[in-house]
């Protein structure tokens, strides 16, 4: 388990950055060109630009926009502008795509690409020869984003065909994404997490004997957490001769 949890991310080396730490369903030069698209547009046609630009900013920003303000963005998108010859969509599809999720920022494409980064971790880490005691390593590294109800990645298996370690890791996994803080988002409190993971219990997704053992020994599990996050790792190639990576 811990070197599972040291190595289970190794994958997303090859994920493009801006996909990896994207904070919002467009990027802020892509609105700057929508803004200008838009104001030209208004200059020829009676349009109000700036309730369609604050719509598509609100819209841009949020992870769970409402019925309404995709049903504006759909309605931006039917508007065609005048350049040149052509009169193209005031919307381009793939921003159109973006904007219209009904939840997250990421399109179907760049989920593809972030979902594909625990077999791509095995990949990398099956030509490090393992010593004995860590057959599992690989398959825990596999199974970290898979769900007890079979909707998880990247094989979809269900709760029963997950190792025990596997299952466990999928809890820590989420726990430790909303209360540490990245360079593109900040750290949530524990509180936070602690609903998250009850209502990911409650969904069937997680399995709700371990969530329940990690409640109520959260405070155990942060001061281990903490103690091995201050210890520098100095064997590492115990489970491996990394040199050949």
């Amino acid at each position: 388990m811990y070197y599972s949890g040291i190595l289970h991310d190794v994958g997303k080396i090859g994920i493009k950055e801006d996909v990896l730490t994207k904070k919002t369903r467009l990027p802020k030069r892509r609105l700057d060109v929508l803004r200008a698209r838009f104001q030209l547009h208004a200059q020829v046609m009676d349009f109000d630009w700036h309730d369609a630009y604050e719509t598509i900013q609100a819209v841009n920003s949020s992870m769970t926009p409402s019925t309404e303000e995709l049903e504006k963005v759909k309605k931006i998108s039917q508007i065609r502008w005048q350049l040149g010859d052509d009169r193209p969509p005031l919307l381009y599809d793939d921003e159109l795509e973006a904007l219209m999720l009904e939840y997250g920022n990421l399109t179907s494409e760049e989920r593809d690409e972030i979902e594909r980064h625990p077999a791509e971790s095995e990949r990398i880490l099956q030509h490090i020869p393992l010593q004995e005691g860590y057959d599992n390593l690989l398959t825990i590294i596999r199974q970290h984003h898979e769900r007890m109800d079979g909707s998880g990645y990247p094989d979809g298996l269900l709760g029963t065909e997950l190792l025990l370690q596997s299952r466990l890791m999928a809890i820590v996994d989420i726990y430790d994404a909303i209360t540490q803080e990245r360079h593109y988002k900040p750290a949530r409190t524990r509180s936070e997490a602690l609903k998250i993971l009850s209502k990911e219990r409650d969904r069937g997704k997680l399995d709700s004997d371990l969530v329940d053992f990690f409640l109520t020994n959260v405070d155990t599990i942060e001061m281990l957490s903490e103690r091995v996050r201050s210890t520098r790792v100095t064997h590492l190639s115990e489970i491996g001769n990394l040199s050949t990576l």
